[in-house]
């Protein structure tokens, strides 16, 4: 009883001490923790209209890990520790789901058996408003939002644990939405940037880069700084760029530039909103280093932060700085310039190999850390380093890098080269030499110098003078390679 009454007061408290616009709503929702605590005196779980496992837990000063459970009560929702001691009473209307799973076996197959409902916080309606409450008890965000932007993870690549939150990655705001327009409030509850914009850029789930956001006004965009203040005009068509070289990336500032479209065409400015490049560009790719990409009058060329043109803008096509040297193409054919523009490679070659999948350190690429790169002439492949040397001659329908399992991104792996004759595949070492014939359909390179092949839709694995090691009767080139570890351990 005496615990349950220190609860109710402590309750008590924590709302007092929250700043809240509505203090009407505060009230009501005091008078509504009275009313249940004095129903529920007996910390007894079984008064419940039911109770819900989660996958939230909190830990508290003691160091002690406590389990949240979801309880109802008369059409509300509140959580409670598993010994029945309240976090918060059943109040609020609903709750967002924060993909938080737990996951069982169940008849041998995993399923989720909890959810949970808190990344370090829980989206809550109460009275037909949105506010936040943290995992220990507090109300973070009062009940009188329309809306509550949720960053979600799953947009990202490599993202693990809770999905959902509701603070940018640096936790400076969360993005909140009042008769139609949004705003942004701080984690004292404290609105920062009024409720007066239609929309806020957020690629890559993240709103503040390098303490700017870009929201939208008037139907045009501008930019905010950390503090909410206007630090540029609001007269941008679009804001934000991607990076060629790792398409998946998607820059509001990058270097202290920002990429602005205006009038039609795109320019750049900086942190203090002053216009840096002029708008007379198609295209400009962000600024991850001082050049970066640029096209103008269809056609493409660098250029740096001064919008100097550091490669002219007369390329039919253009790539990306890599060890130093940037593929480009003119009247149909490849070659490689250096980073002063001068030709280091001449433009000879018909085709350039570039990566299908983004290496581990982010980014697409063409030359292998070793220092070669695939290029295609006269319709055959082969390899050349960065002096123009051809370390492997042009003789090859195809030719790959390694396996995508590997993180060394090379082309010879375990001094073995991946290439096509005709429509079969089959490796060469260093010295153009093999000992596995042309007949497979497709080949990995495995560890240890053995190679995985694939026939009839089938992988098996040899060792690098073709014997047979493993059947070919295996699903995957990864079941075939591991065959052997799977069988002597």
């Amino acid at each position: 009883m005496k615990n349950i009454i220190e609860f109710g007061l402590a309750v008590l408290i924590i709302f007092n001490s929250i700043s809240c616009k509505d203090s009407s709503q505060l009230k009501n929702s005091e008078n509504e923790i009275k009313s249940y605590n004095s129903i529920n005196e007996t910390n007894d779980i079984t008064s419940f209209d039911s109770i819900e496992e989660t996958n939230d837990w909190y830990e508290d000063a003691d160091g002690k890990y406590k389990s949240l459970r979801l309880v109802r009560a008369n059409g509300k929702i509140g959580f409670v520790y598993e010994n029945g001691e309240e976090l918060f009473p059943c109040i609020f209307d609903s709750i967002v789901d924060v993909e938080n799973y737990a996951y069982g076996n169940i008849n041998g197959k995993f399923v989720k058996t909890k959810k949970g409902y808190f990344s370090r916080y829980a989206k809550v309606k109460k009275e037909g408003k949105w506010g936040l409450i943290s995992i220990d008890g507090k109300i973070v965000i009062s009940f009188i939002y329309d809306e509550i932007y949720a960053f979600d993870y799953k947009k990202t690549s490599r993202m693990e644990g809770p999905y959902i939150e509701f603070w940018d990655y640096d936790g400076k705001a969360a993005i909140v939405k009042k008769d139609a327009k949004w705003g942004l409030v701080n984690t004292k509850d404290e609105v920062f940037a009024d409720c007066i914009y239609e929309e806020f850029f957020i690629p890559n789930v993240q709103l503040f880069y390098e303490n700017r956001a870009a929201a939208k006004r008037g139907g045009l965009w501008g930019f905010l700084n950390e503090k909410g203040k206007p630090v540029s005009s609001f007269n941008y068509e679009a804001v934000g760029s991607n990076h060629l070289e790792n398409p998946q990336f998607i820059s509001l500032f990058s270097g202290g530039m920002a990429i602005v479209k205006k009038d039609g065409k795109w320019g750049a400015i900086d942190l203090s909103g002053k216009e840096r490049i002029p708008f007379i560009y198609d295209y400009i790719s962000t600024f991850i280093t001082e050049t970066t990409i640029a096209q103008k009058d269809g056609k493409w060329g660098c250029i740096n932060k001064r919008g100097k043109e550091v490669i002219p803008v007369i390329y039919d096509e253009i790539k990306w700085f890599d060890l130093g040297l940037c593929p480009v193409k003119k009247d149909g054919l490849w070659g490689f310039l250096n980073e002063k523009g001068e030709i280091v490679i001449p433009t000879i070659y018909d085709d350039i190999l570039i990566s299908e999948e983004v290496s581990v350190g982010g980014g697409l690429w063409f030359f292998s850390q070793d220092g070669y790169c695939a290029l295609k002439k006269n319709g055959k492949w082969g390899l050349v380093d960065k002096e123009n040397n051809a370390v492997v001659n042009f003789e090859y329908d195809g030719m790959k890098f390694t396996s995508s399992g590997l993180d060394d991104w090379r082309y010879f792996s375990d001094g073995f080269l991946a290439v096509q004759k005709g429509m079969f595949w089959s490796v060469i070492n260093k010295k153009g030499l093999n000992h596995i014939p042309f007949e497979y359909d497709n080949v990995e390179i495995w560890s240890e110098g053995n190679v995985c092949v694939k026939r009839n839709n089938k992988w098996g694995l040899l060792d690098s003078l073709g014997r047979q090691l493993v059947p070919i009767e295996h699903k995957n080139a990864m079941d075939a390679g591991n065959f052997i570890y799977k069988n002597n351990h």
